[in-house]
């Protein structure tokens, strides 16, 4: 017998649906699982052991990486000699090594980064993961799982995950084995748990029988969890696991009595609700007769699926990758679509076939006549959501790949100029130079980090590690860092200052209003106020002497860190060591101010920061021209800003006021009318007394503006009733309600920035978005009304399609679902220019890109090929 069973009982062997793995592994402590199942699976599992950081020698780990395995499939064959590791001059893939001096760098199997051991002769320094793409470290270790059995096959090796904590050096990791079926597989040796999980059956909005099929479910003892975008029910019971209204997820007709009365040695039913009830994008749904749970989710209630796009690291480099992936997001039945072999079709919906015992699911696609195809699940990163101009329907595609094709490389012809002008001003960056950074941290600079209240979620971290990689080249950084407003984009700003300005540099942050500076001064002043750095800021908020005397130290390198508004651009402003500009909100700048930034930034490393939606900043960051580094996950404990549209329902304003006074919080009233700005106070004063109100705006002197914001801040008022101004950037953690008066009259970004303003903490967020005009239910009377009178500026159509997308998209880190709404609502040709508008009408706006991205690339690699050629010479 091949196998050793001793060892292999603590292989657990678990049969499950693919899209439930997360709900068997644990949160916390060590583990290793493989959702495949193989000889050599088993074989790497149980040969798994530890080293710890303690025992490692140079030359041990030497002597362990040159090593070769005795490997065969056939035993009754001659066994042949292997190496377990490649060695390489970069390390980019599992079983790759590479030493250079005293430091080793291997990717273990199992891993997600690579591992960088640091030696002092024999003895080990440092031990830690580092990003495989921009070689930071991303978390210190003191042990590593390592395995002497070849996978030979890199399906099998990418399977295989690995996670563990420092403290469980000494400990056993608990081995887990994922498979469809386990029929064929003898359970001899393994601990078995044949889940009887399977998909739930679709209901496709036919909201009557769904509820039918809960109310059965329910009379015979099931649990029931819905998790939901968009389904409302009626008498469900809130589940006290989950108080997040945002959250979309109920739990209804718990039954007490039998929550642990089925329970295996693995998980509990119990475990599972609360589990399913915390993952986010569940895929599907699942139900099961021996547990009595059933989950529902969008998929199986309205036939709405979630979009992926894996990376393709063979056909575009990361930045490319990134970008791709913010075209993931929901379609709904006969959404467009575009299958990238096939062309444009309309989504009709899954269906569900029975394949040798298993239920498998395919994607409906119809296309033009009475085409069509079914796509299977395992394929769906072919299919992207159509987005296309303003007003215009998609012409569906004839099914039939050298059709498509045809028109494909039509778009490829016309995007060969834009390309072409991209790639030129690559080609001119490429000839600046940058003093780089040491790329080592100093020990004040680990001492700032650990200075960070909060802990950065994956994204952040990513971001910090690629923004600080850039510092340590000596061409100069053109980044655009974007994310969710209050995602944590500052923490990553602060953090490149502070390694520049250690580095004998200066930093100059422009932003785009008063505000918004004078606020980057208060938060950098306090996150520096450990270390010896100067910071100022440069604003109308200052008298002109003192704006004077700060130009002046600037100019004499007397400053570390500046703040300003356009004011930074002046002529007298002239930095004696400028290494970094960070640019907020670059879209809110004029072209004069920003041709100035380019002129400043020749050799300057240079950080744009948005919190918009992608597309209004996509363009610049295609290819590689400007590197993107993209926070899409929300901070920890960060709760989703509950939203609501109320036509003129001052009543309900009122209550919102009230509320979050009562709870302790305070309010910002939207009402961008500088001249009846001071009605709206009478009104609401008159509506609500006793509640202490403040009013701002833009037209106020600075002294004045500055007054009033310090003092809501330290909350001498309950209600800010402001203008626009506080769009961009203002954080004030106890401000939880925001009220938008006349929201019809803003725009789906600008509106999407407004209530970013609050939830800013664990605490519960409201934004309530008051209009004036069409109801939801008027909406296409009145928009064959306006097509009559010319008066009407805002169709009613597009102002309503807004504001119902803010409260489609609720949840955190829906930016890309607002993103491209607000492409489909103000047509993708103004992104790009109009003379793309027709190509990307043609394929839409996802594939248009990959395309361009695509031609960019190509130029860019023949550019350097004729650049090493000249080299060469």
């Amino acid at each position: 017998m091949w196998y050793n069973t001793k060892r292999m009982e603590r292989i657990k062997l678990i049969k499950t649906l693919p899209h439930l793995i997360p709900l068997f592994l644990k949160n916390e402590g060590g583990f290793v699982y493989s959702n495949l199942y193989s000889r050599e699976i088993v074989e790497f599992l149980n040969s798994l052991e530890s080293i710890s950081s303690k025992s490692i020698t140079f030359s041990s780990i030497k002597k362990y990486l040159e090593k070769v395995a005795v490997h065969s499939q056939d035993t009754s064959l001659e066994q042949e000699a292997h190496p377990i590791f490649n060695r390489t001059e970069q390390v980019a893939d599992k079983l790759d090594y590479s030493i250079k001096g005293d430091i080793v760098f291997f990717w273990p199997v199992g891993y997600e980064h690579p591992v960088r051991i640091e030696f002092f002769g024999e003895d080990l320094e440092t031990m830690y993961l580092y990003d495989e793409l921009y070689g930071r470290k991303i978390v210190d270790i003191d042990q590593i799982y390592i395995s002497q059995v070849i996978l030979e096959d890199k399906t099998e090796r990418e399977s295989i995950k690995i996670r563990s904590t420092n403290e469980e050096i000494q400990k056993e990791l608990e081995k887990y084995i994922f498979l469809n079926s386990i029929r064929d597989i003898s359970p001899i040796g393994f601990d078995v748990l044949n889940t009887d999980f399977t998909l739930p059956p679709l209901f496709y909005s036919k909201i009557n029988i769904f509820e039918n099929e809960v109310k059965r479910l329910q009379n015979i003892g099931y649990e029931v969890l819905i998790k939901s975008e968009t389904y409302k029910p009626i008498n469900v019971i809130p589940d006290e696991r989950s108080e997040d209204p945002g959250s979309h997820s109920k739990v209804i007709n718990k039954m007490p009595h039998h929550a642990n009365a089925v329970r295996h040695d693995i998980i509990s039913s119990n475990e599972i609700i609360k589990k399913a009830q915390e993952m986010k994008n569940l895929a599907a749904g699942f139900s099961s007769e021996s547990l009595k749970i059933a989950v529902y989710t969008d998929r199986e209630i309205y036939g709405t699926i979630f979009l992926t796009r894996p990376e393709k690291s063979k056909k575009f480099n990361s930045n490319i990758q990134k970008l791709l992936r913010q075209f993931e997001g929901n379609i709904e039945m006969n959404d467009y679509v575009v299958h990238e072999d096939y062309g444009i079709a309309q989504y009709a919906g899954l269906s569900q076939q029975e394949v040798d015992g298993t239920t498998m699911e395919y994607l409906e696609l119809h296309f033009f006549g009475e085409d069509v195809l079914f796509v299977p699940i395992n394929q769906i990163e072919k299919i992207t959501k159509y987005i296309g101009n303003e007003g215009s329907e998609p012409k569906l595609s004839k099914m039939g790949r050298v059709q498509w094709e045809h028109v494909k490389d039509r778009v490829k012809k016309s995007t060969s100029l834009l390309a072409s002008q991209l790639v030129e001003h690559f080609a001119k960056r490429e000839v600046a130079k940058a003093v780089p950074i040491d790329e080592r941290d100093s020990k004040d600079y680990e001492i700032f980090v650990k200075e960070f209240k909060y802990k950065e979620t994956d994204d952040q971290f990513r971001s910090i590690n690629e923004v600080l990689s850039d510092l340590t080249k000596d061409k100069p950084m053109n980044r655009l860092l974007v994310g969710d407003v209050g995602f944590g984009k500052t923490e990553v700003i602060m953090r490149a200052a502070f390694k520049i300005v250690e580095a004998g540099g200066q930093v100059g942050i422009l932003a785009p209003t008063t505000i918004l500076a004078a606020q980057h001064e208060e938060v950098f002043k306090e996150r520096f106020k450990s270390f010896p750095f100067s910071i100022e800021m440069i604003s109308r908020f200052n008298t002109k002497q003192k704006n004077n005397e700060i130009v002046d130290k600037l100019n004499q390198g007397k400053v570390d860190i500046v703040v300003g508004t356009h004011r930074l651009l002046s002529n007298d402003v002239k930095f004696k060591k400028l290494k970094l500009l960070v640019v907020d909100e670059e879209q809110k700048f004029g072209v004069a101010q920003k041709e100035k930034i380019k002129s400043i930034n020749y050799g300057v490393h240079v950080l744009s920061v948005s919190a918009t939606p992608i597309p209004r900043t996509l363009s610049m960051a295609l290819s590689s021209i400007q590197d993107i580094s993209i926070i899409s996950t929300p901070p920890f404990n960060r709760k989703a800003v509950k939203t609501e549209i109320i036509k003129n329902e001052w009543n309900t304003a009122v209550k919102a006021i009230e509320y979050e006074v009562q709870r302790g919080g305070q309010v910002y009233f939207v009402h961008n009318q500088v001249m009846s700005i001071k009605a709206i106070e009478a009104k609401l004063k008159l509506l609500l007394p006793g509640i202490k109100y403040v009013h701002a705006h833009g037209q106020m002197s600075p002294t004045e503006l500055d007054r009033i914001m310090s003092e809501f801040y330290i909350k001498k008022y309950d209600v800010l009733i402001a203008t626009s101004i506080i769009e961009n950037g203002l954080d004030i953690p106890n401000v939880n309600t925001m009220i938008i008066n006349k929201a019809q009259n803003f725009g789906l970004s600008q509106l999407y920035q407004l209530r970013g303003r609050v939830g800013r903490s664990d605490i519960q967020g409201y934004c309530y978005l008051m209009y004036d005009g069409a109801t939801i239910k008027d909406n296409d009377e009145l928009r064959m009304t306006n097509e009559e009178d010319q008066k009407v500026k805002v169709k009613p159509k597009l102002y309503l399609d807004r504001l119902q997308t803010l409260v489609d998209n609720q949840e955190l880190g829906a930016g890309f679902r607002i993103a491209s709404r607000d492409l489909e609502i103000r047509g993708a040709g103004n992104i790009l220019g109009d003379q793309q508008s027709g190509y990307i009408s043609t394929i839409g706006y996802a594939l248009y890109i990959e395309i361009l991205a695509t031609e960019v690339e190509k130029l860019k690699e023949q550019l350097e090929q004729i650049k090493s050629a000249e080299n060469g010479k």
